[in-house]
Order: C-alpha cells, then sequence, then structure tokens
C-alpha cells in the first residue's frame, strides 16, 4: 500500500514539476512563443561579422640631421637645440596622433660614427633625434634608401640599434617588419637597390614572409625614381606592379624628393613619390610641396575588404616659403588647390583623379597593360616568382598609448 501510494504521488510531483517549467519557459520567453532572445538567436549574433578599421597615414623622407661639413646655423641640428623635438612636426602631429599607424621614410642615420661613405652627400644626426618623430606619433620606419650606408655598416646598424632601443618597429632590404594594432597585425617591406631583378626578389621575398608572419595587411615601400622627376620611371612602376602582383594592399614610393601621381593597379593604389617631410637634408628646396596619404582598410571577419578610398593631405615640408624651417604644416586654400592640380596632373595618365579635399577616385584601371610590363624588368629580364627561404628577421611593435587601440 505504501508502495502504490508512494508511485502515484511521486507521478503527480511529476506532473507539477513539468507544469511549473513549462510555465515557467513561457513566462520568459525561452521557448518556442513569442519573448526575448533564445540561446540560439544568442548564438548567432556572436557570429554577426565583425568589421574593423584601420588608417594609415604614410608621409616622405625624413632626414634628421645634417650633410657632414654643412654649416651649423639654419641647420636642423641649430633647430633642435633652440626649439627642441617638438618643434618639428607639431603642425602635423594631430594627424599622426588621430590614425592608427604613420609611417615615414627613414633617409640618413643615426650615429657616432665619425667616418663617413665617400660620395656627395652624407647625412647623420644624434640618436635622440628619433623623438622628434616619436614623440609626434610616427610608428613606423621604411628604412632602405641611398643614404642608409652614409657611416658605412656602423652607422647603418648604429642607427637600427636606435629603433630596436626605443621598440620602433622598421623594415629594411631583408629585414620585414610587424606593426599590430586593433587586433590587426599590418607588415612592410622596405626596398632599395640598383638592380631592378634583385629587389624584384625581395619585394615577393619579403611579402612572402610576411604572409607567413600572419600579416593582414601587407604595405611595400619602394625607394626608386629620378631625382627631381615628376613622373615615374619605367622601374618604379615595374617594382609597383611587380609588388601589388605578390600580393602588397598599398605601395608607397619616394627618392625623386618630390611628388609624384597615384595609380589604381587591380585594386591597389601605388602611389610613386611622397615627396620630402621633415627634411633636414636641404636648406632650401626649390619644390616644398609634398603630401601625407591617408588609407582606410576595413577587415571583416579578419578578411580584408578591396575598396577605393584613399585620400592625399597637400602640405609645405616647411611653415615659412622663404626657407626650410623643417617644420612641416597642412596647406589651406589656394596652397591646398595647388597640390591638387600638381597631383591631378600628374596621376591624369595613370587613372587616378583627385577632388578638391584630395579624396582619390580611380578612373580606370590599367591592369592588363601594366600586368604584361610588370612580369618583366626594364632590361627586359623575367622578375623572379621565387620564394627564398625565410632567413630575414620580423621586427614588432603594438600601437603606443595615446592612439587608438
Amino acid at each position: 500500500m505504501k508502495q502504490t501510494t508512494g508511485k502515484k504521488i511521486s507521478r503527480w510531483m511529476k506532473a507539477c514539476m513539468a507544469l511549473t517549467t513549462a510555465s515557467a519557459l513561457l513566462l520568459t520567453g525561452c521557448g518556442s512563443g513569442s519573448g526575448e532572445e533564445s540561446a540560439d538567436s544568442v548564438r548567432e549574433k556572436e557570429k554577426t561579422p565583425k568589421t574593423v578599421e584601420i588608417t594609415i597615414s604614410a608621409a616622405g623622407d625624413c632626414t634628421l640631421g645634417r650633410h657632414t661639413g654643412s654649416p651649423y646655423a639654419s641647420s636642423l641640428d641649430a633647430y633642435y637645440d633652440q626649439n627642441g623635438a617638438d618643434y618639428f612636426l607639431k603642425n602635423v602631429r594631430p594627424v599622426f596622433e588621430k590614425d592608427d599607424m604613420t609611417i615615414v621614410n627613414f633617409e640618413g642615420t643615426l650615429t657616432e660614427s665619425t667616418t663617413p661613405a665617400v660620395k656627395q652627400f652624407t647625412f647623420k644626426g644624434p640618436k635622440e633625434y628619433l623623438n622628434i618623430l616619436t614623440d609626434s606619433g610616427v610608428d613606423f620606419m621604411s628604412f632602405a634608401n641611398n643614404h642608409m650606408y652614409d657611416y658605412l655598416e656602423k652607422g647603418c646598424q648604429d642607427t637600427i640599434e636606435v629603433f630596436k632601443e626605443n621598440d620602433v618597429p622598421y623594415a629594411s632590404l631583408d629585414e620585414v617588419g610587424i606593426f599590430k594594432v586593433k587586433g590587426v597585425k599590418l607588415g612592410m617591406v622596405s626596398v632599395h637597390g640598383e638592380v631592378e631583378s634583385e629587389e624584384a626578389e625581395m619585394i615577393e621575398n619579403g611579402i612572402q614572409k610576411l604572409k607567413k608572419k600572419g600579416a593582414d595587411i601587407i604595405i611595400v615601400s619602394i625607394h626608386s625614381g629620378v631625382e627631381r622627376a615628376n613622373y615615374p620611371s619605367d622601374k618604379q612602376k615595374n617594382l609597383a606592379y611587380c609588388a601589388v602582383d605578390a600580393g602588397a594592399d598599398l605601395v608607397l614610393g619616394h627618392h625623386p624628393h618630390v611628388i609624384q601621381g597615384a595609380e589604381f593597379y587591380k585594386g591597389v593604389y601605388i602611389e610613386y613619390s611622397l615627396g620630402n617631410f621633415c627634411f633636414g637634408g636641404n636648406r632650401n628646396p626649390a619644390d616644398k610641396d609634398t603630401i601625407i596619404l591617408q588609407k582606410t582598410f576595413r577587415l571583416k571577419n579578419g578578411k580584408l575588404q578591396r575598396d577605393d578610398n584613399m585620400k592625399i593631405i597637400p602640405c609645405s615640408i616647411s611653415s615659412v616659403s622663404a626657407y626650410n624651417n623643417y617644420q612641416p604644416k597642412i596647406l589651406e586654400e589656394q596652397d591646398k588647390a595647388r597640390v591638387i592640380r600638381r597631383m591631378n596632373e600628374y596621376s591624369a595618365k595613370l587613372g587616378v583623379s583627385f577632388d578638391s579635399e584630395g579624396n582619390a577616385s580611380p578612373e580606370q584601371e590599367q591592369s592588363a597593360e601594366n600586368s604584361s610590363k610588370a612580369s618583366k624588368t626594364s632590361d627586359g629580364s623575367k622578375t623572379s616568382n621565387s620564394s627564398k627561404a625565410d632567413t630575414g628577421s620580423e621586427n614588432t611593435n603594438s600601437k603606443k598609448q595615446g592612439k587608438s587601440a
């Protein structure tokens, strides 16, 4: 009897518990009826594509110091001693501090060596001059150019040691660099040389290294061209096309010391020459126009999304017109319009135009013609598509405090 009664009570209790559970589900909306989101819908939300935007700014040649034997008076050294490191980039600092990554081409050396190379111009400054850049938001150095050995191998290695001591990532020849921000890896290759086929191979190998290291965005810096020429040489074009074909997402050029045009090749922008920027190599260059290039990359679920957004910010290397006071400034009104007109003139045959605010618009892609050119060097020989072993090193850094992270 007790056993039978116990079973009946047990069945009754189970029925009550089931009813209670069903009521609770209806009240909380966790059942199939209307109400708040179910666990399944929450999990679905977590799968919603995540988009990350990374804005990079790029400026041209920065030579911090002066030519061996040049007068101290009116040199960048004198301005540094009189005004300190913050003086030089104070007019462009708001741009560099607002972006996610700022790149410049470091052209010269930071060394105490007293043995210069035998050449017309040799540049150097003391290691504390790096603060001119880093204290104003510059994050990354491209360091492959015709002045990296101005004080021979020692001067070059001294400069690299200064970068490392200050935790500043750089790319130089076989060494690729990576900068991390917002969980995104931006990788850079920086090349310079006399033999086009060797530079092309270095670009291809460097890009392969960065891909193996998981770079989400790849930028290639090319130091090449004819000084004071406003139009790119065949070599510049070939190397830029080679970079894009190998996987670059942006190509930056410098060396001519003046601005050149932009091209949109296979969905990737090429800026052939950014010109000078904070340039201690010339106390009064005739052409002081320069630009800051800005490109915003968008990644969706970790995958780069192609688009044609890009802009230029017209600048002067000096905040006065009569001479170079080594203090770049952003141009306004008539001067801004003049630089944009120049960029439109130089970019016309490359299929890119700029509106009055400096926003780029690709009018056409030259990909069919350019692709065939990119497969050959200027001497007619094929560029290499092979990848050497990963012998170059990687230097890495994350976005510093003071910028978006």
